[in-house]
């Protein structure tokens, strides 16, 4: 199978240059950063990969790019230029000519059932897993709401031994710390929950928000900039539910040092650490979280989280 990217120790993600940037408009450095390396990116076959699945409908359409070429402009300026696939401007319709956008019983209740059985997953097979559900995992991820379309989102896959070694001595670190705070049989039942599967998981996905980013120009980020980290939010969410749809687990790691892990990843300093994400085939299937099997925290009923003012 063909891979995604080429085969480095630490290799950066950003879902938008997927389909939308070219190899220069996001470097993997700041712009403020000295020696910037070359922007790791996946083949223009990937793209195009990509954008055929995005209007898999519409596959006669013309699927030619056109490129703002040109260097004038401030350093985020020239970050949000973009390759603009004239098919993915046309993707909206596309969708609404396919299901006019209604949806039957039957698909709600599956969907229902789809977040029913999502699961942060802590139990992971060492068994690869498929390049085309990871791709779709990340196609869905990648069309997710962003404040202004701004798409921050930035998914480095940690590949390298060693990198991984240090994020789960931080890991272990900073759960003796967390630990340290609950005492009693709070405590016992602390050290017995198994909080992460970063020895056993097959995909280890740090996601970062680019806060730094050109792309939307700003747009409603003005008085609640911490929008942009919310985004990314959402791009996790989406990229989770399609993983647990293809029988893939995720677990999101949150007991770790983020500035820590950030340089251990050698990222720009801009990026902002939003989630380790562990991504494997899971050793078993629960309906109910983990932390209510094992009595650690109850589900309370919606309804006492609804206010009315």
């Amino acid at each position: 199978a063909q891979t995604m990217a080429p085969a480095l120790p630490v290799r950066g993600v950003s879902l938008l240059s997927l389909a939308l940037l070219s190899r220069a408009a996001l470097p993997l450095r700041s712009p403020r950063l000295p020696n910037q390396p070359k922007r790791l990116c996946p083949s223009r076959s990937w793209e195009g990969r990509v954008l055929q699945r995005l209007v898999a409908s519409s596959q006669e359409r013309d699927h030619s790019f056109e490129v703002r070429r040109g260097s004038e402009g401030s350093p985020a300026q020239r970050r949000s230029r973009m390759l603009r696939p004239r098919a993915l401007e046309s993707k909206d319709s596309v969708i609404q000519e396919a299901h006019n956008g209604h949806f039957d019983e039957a698909f709600l209740s599956e969907l229902e059932q789809l977040f029913l059985w999502r699961r942060d997953v802590r139990r992971f097979k060492r068994d690869p897993v498929d390049p085309k559900a990871l791709e779709t995992m990340l196609l869905h991820a990648s069309i997710a709401p962003s404040v202004g379309n701004s798409q921050p989102w930035r998914y480095v896959m940690v590949e390298d031994k060693e990198k991984r070694r240090k994020v789960r001595e931080n890991f272990q670190a900073a759960n003796a710390e967390a630990l340290a705070d609950f005492k009693g049989e709070k405590a016992k039942k602390y050290a017995s929950l198994k909080l992460a599967g970063l020895e056993d998981a097959p995909i280890h996905l740090a996601v970062f928000c680019d806060r730094e980013t050109g792309i939307g120009h700003g747009l409603g980020r003005k008085t609640m900039p911490e929008t942009l980290d919310y985004s990314v939010v959402g791009s996790i969410m989406q990229l989770w539910l399609s993983g647990r749809a293809m029988g893939v687990g995720v677990g999101w790691v949150s007991i770790i040092d983020p500035e820590s892990v950030t340089e251990i990843l050698e990222v720009p300093e801009d990026w902002k650490l939003i989630g380790y994400l562990c991504i494997g085939y899971p050793v078993e299937e629960h309906l109910d979280p983990e932390l209510v099997r094992h009595e650690w925290q109850e589900r309370l009923n919606y309804t006492n989280f609804i206010h009315t003012r």
